[in-house]
């Protein structure tokens, strides 16, 4: 029990009296807690408490005989680890926070955000740390990951493919994984010569479908995190195609790929091997008839529609409002087999401005029909 507390200036004396306990090789125990209040309600702050080297530390056994024992300093933290906004809660908000973090400007180690953003305590900031945060979203028990423990897996192979977009002819670097594994985070980071810097945001695959993905950009460098929204993963078997970053026109070199980073469901590492490169030749003529997503999307006031159709045809493309009634036609005409585009100006057939709100837009030709979704936002 706590006996003979003083107290003076910014110095605590306490003295603890216990009942005769023994302690066996390696074991802890705790002798009592002090308790800070602050006077103002704070987080992200921390206060370092320090236990004086000197005769006024000592420890006796039962026996009355003194023990030579070295005190350790310790540190006060107002906010818990994962909790990177510091808004009381583990959330989603933490999630796309730290992502961003990751993929732009990661805490100084030395800095409290370093500390509640290094959620599994392997000293770190990474994809761990924000698979960490999920499973306490979740409710997930899963034990703090020692630093560089790696998943029991076959290495994972990454490479970099210059591929020529099918739709409008752009020229995209995408990346690959090869093998057999569950991950549920991804991070890459990519060397560009300054002529072929990104010209657009990463474009992620379906299998990313699940995952919160951000990325910056700086001094010719792109460094993309993401992570898994599920507890599960994604199960990979063979080849997939993560993202493509378009890329300035004509360029036929690609970015080098100077890191890629997996991680499992449990915040293991997955060993991985980045591998040469591969070139695709330049495609012609569209072997296949295919609708693009709308860019930008949302929109205001316009947008532009890209289309490739493999042979000649009868090409209609129009604009319709959820109730299926046609807004207006953009395309209504014979075209020859190529890569096309169009911009709606977010107008009817009339010439009239519409609403804010979801459309869709259909593109049908030589026995072929595709539906996307588009949103006007004023």
């Amino acid at each position: 029990f706590l006996t003979t507390p003083a107290a003076s200036a910014d110095t605590l004396d306490v003295s603890i009296r216990t009942n005769g306990w023994v302690l066996s090789a390696g074991e802890t125990r705790m002798l009592g807690r002090i308790r800070l209040i602050a006077v103002a309600p704070v987080r992200g702050v921390e206060t370092v408490v320090r236990i004086a080297h000197d005769e006024h530390f000592s420890v006796w056994d039962a026996d009355g005989t003194k023990i030579d024992r070295t005190p350790t300093s310790g540190m006060v933290r107002i906010g818990k680890r994962g909790d990177v906004n510091l808004d009381g809660q583990f959330s989603i908000r933490d999630v796309i926070l730290l992502v961003k973090r990751i993929a732009s400007a990661p805490p100084e180690p030395s800095s409290i955000g370093f500390v509640l953003a290094d959620a599994n305590r392997d000293g770190r900031v990474d994809l761990g740390d924000v698979r960490r945060i999920v499973h306490l979203i979740l409710r997930i028990p899963v034990e703090d990951t020692p630093p560089g423990k790696l998943s029991v897996v076959a290495p994972m192979r990454a490479y970099l493919c210059l591929e020529q977009n099918e739709i409008n002819g752009a020229t995209e670097a995408a990346l690959f994984v090869e093998g057999q594994a569950t991950f549920s985070g991804m991070e890459t980071r990519m060397v560009f010569a300054p002529a072929d810097l990104p010209v657009a945001a990463p474009q992620t695959t379906d299998i990313l479908r699940d995952f919160v993905v951000d990325y910056g950009a700086e001094d010719r460098q792109i460094h993309i995190a993401g992570v898994s929204l599920s507890a599960s993963g994604v199960a990979l078997s063979g080849v997939g195609k993560l993202f493509s970053i378009p890329m300035t026109a004509k360029t036929e070199r690609l970015p080098v790929l100077a890191e890629v980073a997996l991680v499992d469901p449990q915040g293991r590492q997955i060993p991985v091997e980045i591998a040469a490169p591969v070139y695709f030749a330049s495609v012609g003529v569209p072997d296949r008839f295919s609708l693009g997503d709308n860019v930008p999307n949302p929109f205001n006031p316009s947008t532009e529609i890209a289309y490739a159709i493999a042979r000649s045809a009868h090409v209609t493309l129009a604009v319709y409002n959820l109730l299926g009634q046609e807004i207006v036609r953009l395309v209504d005409e014979r075209q020859e087999a190529g890569r096309y585009r169009t911009v709606w100006d977010g107008r009817n057939g009339r010439g009239e401005p519409v609403a804010s709100g979801v459309y869709l837009y259909r593109l049908v030709s030589g026995g072929h029909a595709k539906t996307r979704r588009m949103t006007l936002v004023k």
